[in-house]
């Protein structure tokens, strides 16, 4: 995680305008699948028995 984080960072300094938007774009829909995984595992946890 915190190797996407810095690789990031190392993007936004070094590129401005479109190219920053586009690789936080495609960071914030990493985020988003990786939320999207987590949440389907909280469900999963929720149907087993306790």
């Amino acid at each position: 995680m915190k190797k996407i984080i810095n690789w990031v960072y190392v993007n936004l300094r070094k590129y401005t305008g479109l190219c920053m938007l586009r690789s936080l774009s495609s960071y914030l829909s990493i985020k988003k699948k990786m939320s999207q995984i987590s949440l389907n595992v909280g469900e999963n946890c929720k149907e087993l028995p306790q």
